[in-house]
């Protein structure tokens, strides 16, 4: 390395040294990974939220309501990041391409 370059201890080395393709195939996992990361850590501070809502509603109708459907869209949600998941892994099954894990042909 030459002097004056500022480098992180924390990162693996390799990563300087990925091609092209390597490079967009761990960018591809990476993003996948954290998208899944932050989905889950909204889902639990909706739900969270949400039933705190319900909690300090104090009996009101309307407030009872509206965390209601914060609650259920919370679920909606997190039933759709695992259907994508679950979409991701079918079709790696089927056409034997794994989506988290892609190798991409170099030239």
């Amino acid at each position: 390395m030459p002097d004056g370059s500022i480098t992180n201890r924390a990162l693996p080395s390799n990563l300087i040294s990925l091609s092209g393709a390597e490079f967009i195939s761990r960018l591809l996992r990476t993003g996948i990974t954290i998208g899944f990361i932050i989905g889950s850590v909204v889902f639990a501070f909706i739900i969270i939220t949400g039933g705190v809502s319900w909690i300090s509603s104090g009996g009101d109708k309307g407030k009872i309501e509206e965390a209601r459907k914060q609650i259920v869209n919370a679920l909606i949600g997190l039933t759709i990041l695992f259907s994508i998941f679950a979409i991701i892994q079918t079709i790696g099954f089927l056409f034997g391409v794994s989506l988290t894990n892609l190798s991409l042909p170099t030239l």
